[in-house]
């Protein structure tokens, strides 16, 4: 087994500060517009094959 006890993790984000807590990140930075719409339109897309793939399984 790995002993991880003297592990330590830095959380350099993309504007270059250091995050000690990601739980509390995006409180105080709020993810840019396009970001945003980037990840909703990740949900659209996954959404979308799956209806599609469940309309297939109906017509076997």
């Amino acid at each position: 087994m790995i002993d991880l006890s003297q592990v330590k993790v830095t959380n350099i984000m993309a504007d270059g500060s250091i995050c000690e807590d990601l739980s509390t990140y995006l409180d105080t930075h709020p993810l840019p517009e396009n970001v945003q719409r980037m990840i909703l339109g990740f949900i659209r897309d996954g959404r979308a094959i799956r209806e599609q793939k469940e309309r297939g399984m109906a017509h076997d």
